[in-house]
């Protein structure tokens, strides 16, 4: 292994670590958040629609989009995709009618505005119940399993330098025992 490898592989084992680290923190975080660190927005459901998107070749993706008289962006409750996806956006589809006070507690941030769509719901409240709650336990559980993957890499990290230096003294111990020695 050349010094350059073995420099490469560092820099691309550090990287994957930070970066998985970044993820694993921002999930962390969010799992953290309570209806106290959200938006709220509190309207009249004026319009409704399940939106159907293409996504890798034949599959599709659904969203169950609605707004407020009162937002300018939609929102939209993303569903998955397959049959499941299409009852959940005909449950929705029913369930909520327009003209109807609602309350949505979201976070919003500079990609849902960008996209004019905010699928960033973590609770639903529609004729005093609350109908969509988002499970933060998962979030946790995704970044703490992130996290734990870096044990993985600062194992990798271990290996590629002992495999460096053990092919360094290697080379050394060659070019010794190569050598004439003085008389």
């Amino acid at each position: 292994m050349t010094k350059e490898n073995y420099k490469y592989g560092r820099v691309v084992l550090w990287t994957g670590m930070i970066m998985l680290s970044l993820f694993s923190f921002l999930f962390i975080f969010d799992s953290f958040k309570t209806i106290k660190n959200l938006e709220k927005r509190e309207g009249i459901l004026i319009e409704k629609a399940v939106l159907k998107e293409r996504f890798k070749g034949n599959n599709y993706r659904y969203t169950f989009e609605f707004k407020l008289d009162n937002y300018n962006q939609g929102i939209g409750i993303f569903l998955g995709s397959g049959d499941e996806a299409i009852n959940d956006g005909k449950y929705y589809q029913n369930l909520l009618q327009i003209g109807q006070p609602i309350v949505v507690y979201l976070d919003n941030n500079f990609i849902t505005e960008n996209e004019g769509i905010s699928r960033l719901i973590y609770r639903l409240d529609y004729n005093g119940k609350t109908i969509l709650r988002k499970n933060n336990r998962n979030l946790l559980k995704i970044g703490l399993v992130g996290l734990s993957f870096n044990f993985i890499f600062i194992g990798l990290l271990i290996l590629l330098k002992r495999r460096y230096e053990k092919e360094k003294l290697t080379l050394i111990n060659r070019n010794m025992s190569g050598a004439e020695c003085p008389a």
